[in-house]
């Protein structure tokens, strides 16, 4: 079908164990689509090497994975096609991609914008278990500079409790003082200034 759609175009597919000899002999392509399930090693450097030749590089994926797809996203590649797209959605997508735009596939496009909502608004992502849901509040509050007494008002508990929350905290966390409690927790990202 694509040899039919773009007959002024050099079309060829390419088996996983023709790609390190493409890359051994300098060969590139105006587009490259590479599927992306397959675990390969050589599929990273295929895509590397056709990005540094300025070859516009689309991926393509039938696991719709949110980890593994944002990965994919930062690499900032021309496309991001999903398995099973009609021939029609198939051509369209690699012709916006041939007039220099950036296709994504509506069923990725879901995860790309939770990854960009992620970078954008700075969503914090809190490891589950670390920390209790009150020993949260206390540590955003640290975060945010605040003293024992302004966190027990905020908070409505007592001073008393706050410092056991804090306690809590250096000792869940391995740190000694506040300061190092709040570097931990920016350093992991789970709260932004």
């Amino acid at each position: 079908m694509l040899q039919n759609e773009y007959a002024d175009h050099r079309v060829h597919a390419f088996a996983y164990e023709e790609c390190n000899a493409l890359i051994r002999e300098e060969k590139t392509a105006d587009l490259l689509i590479v599927d992306i399930d397959t675990d390969n090693e050589i599929i990273m450097e295929l895509i590397e090497w056709h990005k540094y030749k300025n070859t516009k590089v689309i991926v393509w994926t039938a696991d719709p994975d949110k980890s593994r797809l944002e990965n994919w996203f930062q690499e900032g590649l021309d496309g991001y096609f999903f398995n099973g797209m009609q021939p029609e959605e198939l051509t369209a997508g690699i012709n916006c991609v041939l007039n220099d735009d950036v296709y994504v596939h509506p069923k990725l496009s879901a995860i790309l914008l939770h990854d960009y909502r992620k970078l954008s608004h700075k969503v914090a992502e809190r490891p589950v278990g670390v920390l209790t849901e009150r020993e949260w509040n206390v540590l955003e509050l640290l975060t945010k500079g605040s003293s024992n007494d302004k966190i027990a008002k905020m908070l409505f508990i007592t001073e008393k409790t706050v410092k056991n929350h804090v306690s809590s905290i250096f000792r869940k966390l391995g740190v000694t003082d506040r300061t190092n409690a709040v570097l931990y927790a920016l350093r992991h990202r789970w709260f932004y200034l």
